[in-house]
């Protein structure tokens, strides 16, 4: 990982070079999106991949509380993703998490 501040944060997975910025963008874009993140995140196939960390918007919290619901909006947003952006730069992993915590995380990067 390169970076001199959180908008010039550029990630290498597989020999691509990805932004997080570009993933976020196309996260955002998303009808059941209020906010979301894209970090690198270990893997033990491909060293890292993308990892998306995302908060719902209220209608769709509460159609995401099964595990098939769960897998249901993880693809629907992972092909958003591919839509929207080159298909080897979506999220291979996708965590919600509230509002709050995902706020300060993003505070700290930039500081």
């Amino acid at each position: 990982m390169f970076h001199n501040s959180y908008e010039f944060i550029i990630y290498c997975f597989s020999s691509y070079r990805i932004g997080p910025s570009e993933i976020e963008a196309a996260l955002q874009s998303h009808p059941a999106i209020e906010e979301s993140a894209a970090v690198a995140s270990p893997d033990p196939f491909r060293g890292e991949v993308v990892k998306a960390f995302i908060v719902l918007k209220d209608h769709y919290k509460q159609l995401a509380e099964t595990e098939n619901e769960i897998l249901s909006l993880t693809k629907w947003i992972q092909d958003h993703v591919k839509s929207q952006t080159a298909p080897y730069k979506y999220p291979r992993k996708v965590s919600t998490c509230s509002f709050s915590r995902l706020v300060i995380w993003k505070k700290n990067l930039h500081y």
